[in-house]
């Protein structure tokens, strides 16, 4: 799947379901690149995982 056809998959879900998606998939790559040895960025790390989730739904 690519970038256009998981934002299009991600609009036929109800927002509160596509928030829950994006909060989990925030969590899953955060700890793929703590695994890989590459600490979140400071103001990242400070974000609740919502309000990115939120950010990136909007984007």
């Amino acid at each position: 799947m690519d970038k256009e056809e998981i934002l299009k998959a991600l609009k036929k879900l109800p927002p509160e379901e596509r928030l829950t998606v994006m909060e989990t998939a925030l969590k899953e790559l955060r700890k793929e690149l703590h695994l890989g040895g590459h600490p979140p960025a400071e103001n990242d790390a400070e974000k609740p995982l919502a309000q990115a989730a939120e950010a990136l739904v909007t984007d």
